[in-house]
């Protein structure tokens, strides 16, 4: 009897090492399958994260393109700016140092007539002979 009930006890223990080794593979199987899953998963989260990246930078990009644009924009009015005042300098500088075709010297026209009606060279010409007449025509100075 002994060794009736050893055998039963025997072929309980194989009923269970096979239930194990069942519950064994079928347990690597679903452990397969989860990491199998986790691998979908993984990959499922960097393509997120790309796609998160790629928004955030056409997001980022579009931004650029606007402050690249306005920045355009301002510089071309500057230099529209600098084009006007370059043409204004131009005109004072002729206006200043340049005789005009039409006889102008410094925006005063040189055929204005002076102090009674006098051109300015008159007073010139005046003072010279003035100062001529008085050296020739002055009483000779004493000399001590």
């Amino acid at each position: 009897m002994k060794l009736i009930a050893i055998e039963g006890e025997r072929n309980l223990l194989l009923l269970k090492v096979d239930k194990l080794e069942a519950s064994e593979k079928d347990q690597r199987a679903e452990i397969e399958g989860k990491e199998k899953e986790i691998r979908g998963l993984n990959k499922k989260i960097e393509d997120l994260k790309a796609t998160v990246k790629n928004v955030a930078w056409k997001k980022e990009e579009a931004a650029l393109h606007t402050v690249k644009d306005e920045l355009e924009k301002r510089v071309i009015e500057m230099m529209g700016k600098v084009t006007e005042l370059e043409k204004k300098l131009e005109e004072k500088e002729t206006l200043i140092t340049e005789r005009d075709v039409d006889s102008h010297i410094n925006g005063i026209s040189v055929e204005d007539k002076g102090l009674f009606g006098l051109t300015p060279s008159f007073f010139g010409y005046g003072i010279a002979a003035t100062t001529f007449f008085w050296q020739v025509f002055s009483p000779p100075r004493k000399v001590r």
